[in-house]
């Protein structure tokens, strides 16, 4: 694991999660209004609301490995980052998705775009401080898959959307001092 020469803040994983949105923004040019945070199952996902949009779920953590630094005992999480690229596209045929996972702007180019710009990437907050031990760390991506609502369908063209699933570990320094009070401060 290469480590950043900056000894990352103990901070809430709420600062990771609005670095990692503002992140999506740039390296995917959707809006910050579609680069959507959620924290409910996929069953219950909001609606899409543009031609390209992005949902982003924290999922629990684990415990990383424990160590004594300077007199105190130093706790890391590591918590998985799901992150859902969604796309619309009604130019396929209701027998093929070749548009929707080829196009420059199909669900394949969205995904790797999201790939490029999140693995290995320090999060950091407004002054520079890095909030992640590690770079986050590309884990897991599930294959594409449309969507097909009932009655959405144009003539012979599909008309709804896709979506796609990476996940992402995110190993951090939470604001837990056991020799304190053991609760977050």
């Amino acid at each position: 694991m290469a480590l950043s020469p900056n000894q990352p803040l103990r901070i809430g994983f709420a600062a990771i999660l609005l670095a990692i949105k503002a992140r999506l923004n740039v390296v995917t040019s959707i809006p910050l209004t579609a680069v959507k945070l959620i924290g409910r199952s996929n069953t219950t996902v909001p609606n899409l609301t543009a031609e390209r949009d992005v949902l982003v779920r924290a999922s629990g953590f684990t415990i990383g490995p424990e160590e004594f630094v300077a007199g105190r005992i130093v706790t890391q999480l590591i918590r998985t980052v799901y992150v859902f690229p969604r796309v619309r596209m009604m130019r396929d045929q209701t027998d093929r998705d070749e548009v929707w996972l080829t196009d420059p702007a199909g669900i394949f180019a969205l995904e790797e775009g999201i790939a490029n710009g999140l693995h290995e990437w320090f999060p950091m907050d407004g002054d520079k401080n890095q909030l992640t031990t590690v770079g986050l760390k590309l884990v897991k991506g599930e294959g594409a898959d449309k969507d097909i609502p009932a009655g959405k369908q144009v003539g012979n063209v599909w008309a709804g959307w896709g979506h796609s699933s990476l996940a992402f570990n995110a190993h951090y320094l939470p604001p837990i001092d056991p020799g304190a009070t053991g609760i977050l401060n």
